[in-house]
């Protein structure tokens, strides 16, 4: 069956931050209210992960659709804020890579021996594809496990430079 796609397929409700507050019900789960009315949340996805991380963030609820955009979570109030500060940061854990200790190749795959802001971290990338130079010298690696890290070039030691550059 043909679908004719209008430009009312494409639309995004933006949600004023006056009119909604956002808290977890007894439950535990995420909840947006709008004007009085309460909508249960599947999740809350950033627009822009890396590169505006508090900004455009898209609400979905239970159901699956999409309810609406909040511009900046800054116009939120502070406990709704806190709230969705909270979520962002457990659903988009992107540890940062402040050192690389060692970058070999084992068979075709790459072996980071890292230091993260959360840690010591050795992972496996697959593929160079997985290695993606982003604005502001920054990096993004992706790897085996799908789970993301990021790296300020800018920032690190001279080794830990050389080491990325050898991989690219």
């Amino acid at each position: 069956m043909n679908r004719t796609v209008s430009p009312r397929d494409f639309s995004v409700k933006i949600l004023d931050p006056r009119k909604i507050e956002i808290y977890r019900d007894s439950y535990g789960d995420l909840v947006l209210r709008i004007d009085g009315v309460e909508r249960r949340l599947s999740r809350v996805v950033r627009a822009f992960p890396i590169t505006m991380p508090w900004r455009y963030i898209i609400f979905i609820g239970e159901d699956g659709e999409e309810i609406g955009v909040l511009k900046n979570v800054k116009d939120l109030n502070n406990s709704s804020a806190t709230v969705l500060r909270e979520e962002l940061e457990k659903r988009y854990f992107i540890p940062k890579i402040i050192k690389v200790h060692d970058i070999r190749e084992e068979f075709g795959v790459l072996v980071w021996k890292t230091e993260t802001d959360r840690g010591p971290r050795t992972f496996e990338v697959t593929s160079r594809r997985n290695l993606k130079r982003i604005p502001g010298g920054r990096i993004l690696v992706r790897d085996g496990d799908d789970n993301m890290y990021e790296v300020d070039y800018r920032r690190l030691d001279r080794r830990s430079r050389t080491l990325i550059d050898e991989t690219f």
